[in-house]
């Protein structure tokens, strides 16, 4: 299993990044009604 730590530079994750960085409005708008710190932090140190 790839953890949320790895998958920013996982090799069977290109799309990752890109995909994130396309959604990163909704996303943050989903994650900021709950608590869900750890898939926060790991978008707050999304690579652009």
């Amino acid at each position: 299993m790839i953890g949320i730590d790895h998958a920013w530079t996982h090799q069977d994750l290109p799309w990752l990044t890109a995909l994130v960085n396309t959604h990163q409005p909704l996303i943050h708008r989903r994650l900021s009604h709950g608590d869900l710190t750890r898939w926060s932090k790991a978008l707050a140190e999304t690579p652009t």
